[in-house]
């Protein structure tokens, strides 16, 4: 349940995930690897059975290893790449084992329980997209937990962007359209003054704009008596912070009692009441960040459009 919210607890340093094509005889190839780390993931050792099927699906890329890594990740505690790599193993189109296609969908599903789908429209189709602390390219669904994350998205011929999204406990779309990079290779020049005649002295006849000169010394245009009314800017953007303050405060208050209850059987008279305290901060976290974020945006907004002035 809560488990989920903290799942990147086993994060790997792991190169972009994506489907590319499976390569011809790479399942006999590593046969011996995949078996050593199904013996770890019988001991136990499910953080040494994911380095290991890391390596194998890097180097030998197959449906039948990438339904591995994803039952490794799994039983690792980390749903949300252990469900990525169940996509993989879908794109990629090899052949997979009976239970990747039978068994492991609904145990992912049970996994996944408390984060939420962020569908991603990147363009190109081929950027890289970064976000909690994983690189895709290619996929098109990640399951996140609540709260605010930062996407990057980077491609060959394009300029890098970024994004903030806010996940919430609703299905989350972010579209992102990279721009084409510009190489001139020169900076441009700037245009040549602009003189009144021919042939005549361009700094007597140069054209000055609307602030002139009054008896050769430059006057500043007075400026304008009203201010920019950017104070309803600031205040949203301050009740946001508090906002975004008391949705971590309440998820951390979740996490402490999720880990109590955890702690304790389900028969236990205890346990309900824990997990009704925790849906209860979880729901207040997510109201907290929600309502953060949104203000915190809108008040940016606010001061960008009516004057930078406090």
């Amino acid at each position: 349940m809560v488990a989920a919210w903290i799942a990147a607890g086993t994060a790997h340093a792991d190169p972009v995930i994506e489907a590319t094509a499976e390569a011809d005889g790479a399942v006999g190839a590593a046969a011996a690897d995949v078996a050593r780390a199904q013996d770890l993931g019988k001991q136990q050792d499910y953080v040494g059975a994911v380095a290991l099927l890391l390596e194998v699906a890097h180097a030998q890329p197959a449906s039948h290893h990438d339904c591995n890594l994803s039952l490794a990740y799994l039983r690792a505690g980390d749903p949300t790449r252990a469900q990525l790599w169940a996509d993989v193993a879908a794109k990629r189109g090899g052949v997979r084992p009976p239970w990747c296609t039978t068994k492991l969908p609904s145990q992912l599903a049970a996994a996944l329980e408390g984060l939420q789908p962020v569908t991603l429209v990147i363009s190109p189709d081929d950027a890289v997209v970064e976000i909690a602390s994983l690189s895709l390219r290619g996929l098109d669904v990640i399951w996140l937990a609540p709260g605010a994350h930062t996407i990057d998205a980077t491609a060959d011929g394009f300029e890098p962007s970024t994004t903030q999204v806010a996940v919430t406990d609703a299905p989350t779309k972010v579209s992102l359209t990279l721009e084409a990079s510009v190489d001139s290779g020169v900076a441009d020049a700037p245009p040549p003054l602009r003189t009144t005649g021919e042939g005549k002295d361009p700094v007597k006849n140069l054209q000055l704009p609307p602030t002139v000169l009054s008896e050769g010394r430059a006057q500043a245009t007075p400026e304008s008596k009203d201010s920019p009314m950017t104070w309803p800017g600031w205040v949203a953007a301050s009740v946001g912070a508090l906002g975004l303050a008391a949705g971590g405060y309440f998820h951390a208050s979740a996490l402490a009692t999720q880990n109590d209850a955890n702690m304790l059987y389900p028969s236990n008279p205890a346990y309900a009441p824990l997990v009704d305290d925790f849906r209860a901060d979880r729901n207040l976290a997510f109201t907290g960040y929600a309502v953060g974020v949104t203000l915190v945006a809108a008040g940016a907004w606010w001061v960008l459009t009516h004057g930078w002035r406090p």
